[in-house]
């Protein structure tokens, strides 16, 4: 279907704040799920868990094998040709659940937990099934149908919460978790079958099948890459240092992916078959690009100096005692939260210009980045782990945006200015959150609740005042508040 570039900006826009909008019923649910489970399980059950699923975070990787963003990113496609996707895709998803059930054994005893023998066969469904309507939820992206592919994901979310709550409150073990997956993948899988309204014809051979692969294969080798480096704490605490010091290390780990899940990959989701509607207009494309940098940059970096103050309160309030160590945790992974402004956008830059070896060369270089970063953090602990995760991410920030402008419209310089517009704020929160940490310190209030309301008012008065002191910050600022559609949902709550 042809767009014109109003039409392209009309649907992102209102893709983009539906995305938002609806995600934020995601945040509810993992806070739920993070407060309810972890009261309902003990730390080493979700070490358990995080056991059982590791390998499948490997696996998905080559499930995919990219040929969904090959979907998405080319401007024009056939149906036998996501036909051709679709049966690959199928093909792939299930060996790699045939080569997950015969390595649950090992899996189990190379953690040392026979239990994961148990679970990983049920792991194994959800997998399977998430495989199967992946075509299903591309075509949908490439349509800019971000209603349907949200309302999909958000329902699977409150159907998996509701059957892990249900066994956490009958087993209080690690199946609780195992539950909420399957039932997550099963229930959005089957909502993007229905909203895409396509059935694949029977397998046949396309002429563009090489190119294909050609394209997926390198987007796969950096995916399994990326994939690996933040999988190298888990495997390595896990088979060192037990299920339960696992456990502390995963919930820091979870809590820090929510601005991920709820922020960074609804906007990546709705920028990529945008960015490719676009290749055509260099100006629109770097405009658009750099827009979504400053967006980005000046919620994120921010968002990453108060996470570190607010972490250790948060965690506390949120998880309950005995998690204490998974709010350090979560304090010293929160730096890592703003380079994602720069590198999370690479992605799919690179993908709708069809740099897909530049993309495989970057997932080289930050995979090394990072495993070598935990590795050697690893050395003094899960602490160390996330100081090290952290100083690789920040690291990789110059090294991307060098990469991105060696090709197309968007300059090296043009991305560093663009993510410096969020200085403003970043040291507006900074400070503030200072003085409040001083000004509470000798408080010795009996829980978390009143120190995180206090210094997390403090950042934001404080950036937000700080940016709105500085006229390029002041105008994104701004130009986020004017984005929010506050009149069209009053009007649609009166009808």
């Amino acid at each position: 279907m042809k767009m014109d570039h109003h039409e392209v900006h009309r649907r992102a826009r209102r893709g983009t704040w539906y995305t938002l909008s609806q995600r934020g019923l995601g945040i509810v649910v993992n806070f739920l799920s993070s407060i309810t489970f972890a009261r309902l399980l003990p730390p080493a059950e979700f070490g358990i868990a995080a056991m059982a699923t590791v390998l499948f975070g490997f696996l998905i990787v080559f499930r995919n094998f990219g040929l969904s963003s090959v979907t998405v990113q080319r401007a024009e496609i056939s149906d036998d040709e996501v036909s051709f996707l679709f049966w690959v895709n199928a093909f792939t998803t299930a060996v790699l659940a045939l080569v997950a059930l015969l390595a649950s054994p090992f899996v189990a005893e190379f953690f040392d937990q026979p239990r994961i023998a148990d679970i990983m066969p049920v792991v194994c469904i959800g997998f399977l099934i998430g495989g199967l309507s992946a075509q299903h939820n591309a075509l949908l992206r490439r349509e800019l149908r971000f209603d349907s592919v949200v309302k999909a994901e958000s329902a699977g979310l409150v159907a998996g919460f509701i059957a892990g709550l249900m066994v956490a409150l009958w087993r209080h073990d690690a199946w609780a978790v195992v539950a909420a997956g399957l039932v997550h993948s099963l229930v959005a899988s089957l909502l993007n079958v229905m909203a895409a309204r396509w059935r694949p014809s029977r397998p046949r051979l396309v002429s563009a099948a090489g190119e294909f692969l050609r394209f997926g294969a390198n987007l796969t080798v950096y995916s399994s890459l990326l994939t690996l480096s933040q999988n190298v704490a888990p495997l390595v605490i896990g088979r060192i240092m037990g299920a339960a010091t696992l456990g502390l290390y995963n919930r820091g780990y979870q809590l820090f992916l929510i601005p991920n899940t709820a922020l960074i990959q609804p906007v990546m989701s709705v920028m990529m078959p945008v960015f490719s509607r676009l290749q055509d207009d260099e100006t629109a494309y770097r405009n658009t690009y750099l827009l979504l940098v400053e967006r980005l940059s000046c919620l994120l970096l921010p968002a990453a100096i108060g996470l570190y103050f607010v972490a250790p309160s948060l965690t506390r309030v949120l998880l309950g005692p005995g998690w204490e160590m998974s709010g350090v945790v979560l304090a010293w992974l929160a730096p890592a939260l703003a380079a994602q402004s720069i590198t999370g956008p690479a992605g799919p830059l690179m993908i709708s210009q069809g740099r897909s070896k530049d993309l495989r060369s970057w997932g080289m270089i930050d995979a090394a980045l990072r495993a070598a970063g935990t590795l050697i953090g690893l050395q003094f602990g899960i602490l160390g782990a996330a100081v090290g995760f952290s100083v690789a991410a920040l690291l990789s920030i110059p090294l991307i945006a060098w990469l991105i402008g060696r090709q197309g419209p968007v300059a090296f310089a043009d991305q560093l200015k663009a993510g410096a517009s969020a200085l403003p704020v970043a040291l507006g929160v900074l400070v503030s959150c200072i003085l409040a940490s001083h000004a509470i310190a000798d408080a010795r209030w009996p829980n978390g609740v009143a120190s995180l309301l206090v210094t997390t008012c403090a950042g934001f008065g404080g950036g937000l005042a700080l940016g709105l002191c500085v006229r390029r910050t002041r105008t994104i600022i701004l130009d986020l508040i004017k984005q929010v559609p506050v009149r069209r949902w009053l009007t649609r709550g009166r009808a």
